[in-house]
């Protein structure tokens, strides 16, 4: 969840949301930092080693924010196994993150949205990142955190088929044949070896979860793309993560579901802010000024191997050879999205 966020889906998406996901932070996917064709062309032609080694740096930042995202599901469990509830583990994550990012805009002296965007931003933060966190993070207590982080990346193709019942968008042959790859792939992680999972109370429900935060995600995308693209990546993620840390903090107290968090467990904490969060984030934006947002989204594509590798060796969770097979599915088919990106997300969706 991008989480995310965060994470983008088409080159256009990835320079204007900056999350994946799911979560893992959509809204820091919002900077449109790829180089004009002036400048680009420059950088081609003199191919120096320094700038080789820059480039190599940010595939680098690339990937590890990927597996800072990662994380994510392995510190809720974590949380879990320390009765912490799903209110508070997300409370504190995103009011800390909320803090950091405020204090990025600040120190950076970057514009806040204006009344419009703001009101906006906050509903995206209130409802719907919210919401998508909710499920996430309750998916992966109930199915292992390799299963809920694939089945999440269905989201590109949520966004590709939304578009194009809208009319927003023509679904090319490509795009064809990769909301076909997802949804082979999807019916391959629910329906085969459901009773061999292993690491999971309830698979099918959490796969289930997983699969209600990506479209949460994707209607995330396609109604707050234009909002995020007028937008500072720190000052939106600031009013999106604050915006839903105030809702989960008065649903919580409400429902006296958000309990305190001790000193000896405050280390989950600290990982749900901190590489679950802020450090995949801000890792991520440094790798769209190295390498573009496109390349850096297509990196972004390791995040659920590697919670399906933390999920293996921290939780002795294994997934079934069909299952890991429609896991591949879906990832290959997000990044063939990607590939081709949409006019809509890049000229701002008809209709807004």
């Amino acid at each position: 969840m991008n989480v995310l966020g965060n994470r983008g889906i088409f080159q256009r998406v990835d320079d204007t949301l900056g999350v994946n996901r799911a979560d893992r932070n959509p809204s820091l996917r919002d900077q449109t930092l790829h180089q004009s064709p002036h400048n680009r062309g420059n950088s081609e032609k003199t191919n120096q080693p320094g700038e080789d080694m820059r480039r190599w740096a940010a595939y680098l930042l690339a990937v590890a924010s990927a597996l800072g995202f990662a994380t994510l599901g392995v510190f809720a469990l974590f949380g879990y196994s320390k009765h912490l509830s799903t209110v508070t583990m997300l409370t504190w994550r995103f009011a800390g993150a909320a803090l950091v990012f405020t204090f990025w805009t600040l120190l950076a002296h970057q514009p806040w949205p204006k009344w419009r965007d703001l009101l906006v931003l906050v509903g995206m933060g209130a409802i719907g990142y919210a919401a998508m966190s909710w499920l996430f993070f309750v998916g992966n207590r109930i199915a292992p955190v390799g299963l809920v982080s694939g089945v999440l990346y269905t989201y590109p193709a949520i966004v590709a088929a939304t578009l194009g019942a809208l009319g927003w968008e023509p679904l090319t042959r490509q795009r064809l044949l990769a909301l076909t790859g997802t949804g082979v792939g999807a019916v391959l992680v629910v329906v085969l070896g459901r009773g061999a999972l292993q690491g999971g109370s309830d698979p099918l429900l959490g796969m289930l979860l997983g699969l209600g935060a990506a479209v949460v995600y994707a209607a995330y995308i396609v109604i707050g793309t234009p909002v995020l693209r007028r937008v500072t990546a720190p000052a939106a993620s600031a009013v999106v993560m604050g915006a839903a840390a105030i809702v989960l903090f008065l649903f919580g107290m409400a429902t006296r579901s958000l309990g305190p968090v001790s000193v000896t467990d405050a280390w989950i904490i600290i990982g749900l802010v901190g590489p679950a969060t802020v450090l995949a984030v801000v890792g991520f934006f440094l790798a769209m000024q190295g390498i573009g947002s496109g390349q850096a989204s297509i990196v972004s594509n390791v995040e659920p191997a590697g919670a399906m590798v933390l999920g293996w060796l921290v939780f002795g969770q294994v997934l079934t050879p069909g299952q890991l097979l429609g896991v591949v599915l879906v990832i290959g088919s997000a990044i063939l999205l990607r590939w081709e990106p949409l006019a809509s997300m890049d000229d701002g969706m008809r209709g807004q």
